[in-house]
């Protein structure tokens, strides 16, 4: 809405008189100051109502030189004008200068964003697009039949449309200098069934730049059930270490089906079933491989336990995997010399079973996932024909605290592998809370790793500019008898918000670890909800 400033002279006087005769009086003679009775107020923002409608709500002019009780109902006559028009959620301030100039501002309902939950790119641009405001005020009248609309023409996918407008952290300023929150129209969609796509990317060490893509669909076999699929491709475009120049080439493709059936129990078991493909090529110079090609095959059926509905789960899965690696390339004993490329194939078979608990506190009440206070604990026991046993124990957690718009952000990861490690089966100490890549040459069974970051903001929600501290603990496998060691990272980032669905994260790391200092950039672009 665009707040309109009208700043009125002092008018011809008015006699008094009984509200509403509109009876005018001579002007003041030249040189005599205007009476409080002769002091109109200056009213701004109207635009959607004209300004006679609005004084004639306001009623006459204070008389008595005492502007703010006559000023308090005032706003309460316009307010219930805005709200009798559908405007509903109008609202006004006032401030009376030294010289008894009263002002009014109204804020006759402008929206600072219409977001859409449980919605998918396409509904949020088409629906959008579907719902006219003009100014961006809410209008009652206007909104129940575009929700009507919308209901009427999506009803093979939805069940239900519903609506609130809550206060944003977003704090603006109007035009007496009074600090307000911004409000935000929110339309929550139920699906019937529902598809929708999501867009990711991240650039990490070991793999370059990773696009990838989400799908999520409900009620495609049975009512209520659940479809997600992932696809990632990196970039085919890489230079490993012992290689020259850069070369088109397969880097890594994952491809992750995930289908959950209708709950059980009244919505306390829900099983489902998982496959996943992974094809890759990269290098371990930490091991002496030059590069090499992997692959991995994994099934797992599983069953969930919503212990705390719906804020805490147990997930119990029993599977499968297979790992192979082909095309090692070893480093030669001379620098100069070429790698030498092991024919041959070494594949292997584990049986699993996976057990996930997982604490989302918010999964009621903040919707992005940047400000979900999450905590997830997962082990994995898995065994080979040979019966050895190799334990793999994961933790993930995060807690936001947010300041107005302000964010600081804490983050931890934990890793712990045990038993029959094979060298495939170690992961990289890179990562999001480690985004210091020290040449990828830190491959990690243990690690504790901790992240403090601060995003204050720069324009509304939409920029940020930040710090970050990332620290981790490990065991360092690249030197004799694996010592403890520590690495940090801290540097600047930047942080945008884009169509209300997207957050594109950039980062610049300095890194110091056993091996030296590094330095690079790094970024995330994931679905804000």
């Amino acid at each position: 809405m665009v707040f309109a400033a009208v700043l009125l002279a002092a008018l011809p006087a008015r006699a008094e008189t009984e509200p509403g005769s509109g009876t005018e009086s001579s002007a003041p003679q030249d040189g005599a100051p205007p009476t409080p009775a002769e002091i109109e107020p200056v009213i701004t923002g109207v635009n959607l109502l004209t300004q006679a409608a609005v004084r004639q709500a306001a009623g006459p002019a204070p008389s008595n030189g005492r502007p703010g009780p006559w000023a308090e109902g005032a706003i309460k006559r316009i307010l219930h004008l805005y709200h009798t028009r559908g405007y509903i959620y109008a609202r006004a301030w006032y401030r009376a200068s030294p010289d008894d100039l009263l002002r009014i501002d109204i804020d006759e309902g402008r929206m600072a964003g219409i977001v859409f939950l449980d919605a998918s790119v396409e509904e949020s641009f088409v629906f959008r697009m579907a719902i006219t405001l003009p100014g961006d005020v809410y209008h009652k009248p206007m909104i129940d039949d575009a929700m009507k609309r919308l209901l009427q023409n999506n009803k093979d996918t939805l069940v239900d449309l519903s609506y609130n407008v809550v206060d944003r952290s977003e704090l603006v300023t109007n035009i007496l200098g009074d600090i307000v929150p911004a409000r935000e129209l929110q339309i929550k969609l139920v699906h019937k069934r529902r598809l929708g796509w999501m867009i990711e990317a991240n650039l990490n060490s070991t793999y370059g730049l990773v696009p990838g893509v989400r799908f999520l669909a409900e009620g495609m076999i049975a009512k209520d059930d659940r479809f997600y699929t992932w696809l990632d491709v990196a970039v085919p475009y890489r230079r490993l270490l012992s290689e020259p120049d850069p070369k088109f080439t397969w880097v890594h493709g994952l491809l992750g089906l995930h289908y959950q059936l209708p709950a059980l129990v009244d919505g306390l078991l829900v099983p489902g079933v998982e496959t996943e493909a992974e094809l890759s090529y990269y290098a371990r110079t930490d091991i002496g491989f030059a590069s090499l090609r992997s692959g991995r095959w994994l099934g797992v059926g599983e069953l969930g336990f919503y212990i705390l509905p719906p804020l805490l789960e147990l997930v119990v899965g029993v599977g499968a995997t297979n790992t192979y690696v082909f095309n090692v390339a070893r480093l030669p004993p001379d620098p100069t010399g070429q790698p030498t490329i092991t024919p041959g194939e070494r594949s292997l078979q584990r049986y699993l079973v996976r057990t996930s608990l997982i604490l989302d506190m918010d999964s009621e009440e903040k919707l992005r996932t940047a400000r979900k206070r999450t905590l997830r604990i997962e082990e994995t026991l898995s065994f080979s024909q040979s019966a050895r046993l190799l334990s793999d124990s994961r933790v993930a957690f995060q807690y936001p605290f947010q300041f107005g718009l302000h964010d600081l952000i804490l983050r931890a990861r934990g890793l712990y592998l045990a038993g029959d490690v094979l060298f495939w089966d170690e992961q990289p100490l890179s990562g999001p809370s480690m985004r210091a890549f020290f040449g990828d040459r830190y491959w990690v069974r243990e690690t504790v790793q901790a992240e403090i970051a601060f995003r204050g903001a720069v324009y509304r929600d939409k920029v940020k500019l930040g710090v970050f501290n990332d620290i981790a603990g490990f065991r360092d496998a690249s030197r004799p008898g694996r010592p403890f060691a520590g690495a940090d990272a801290f540097g600047p980032s930047v942080h945008f918000v884009f169509l209300d669905q997207f957050s594109l994260d950039l980062y610049y790391a300095f890194g110091f670890a056993p091996m030296g200092f590094s330095h690079n950039f790094s970024l995330s672009l994931q679905s804000v909800f």
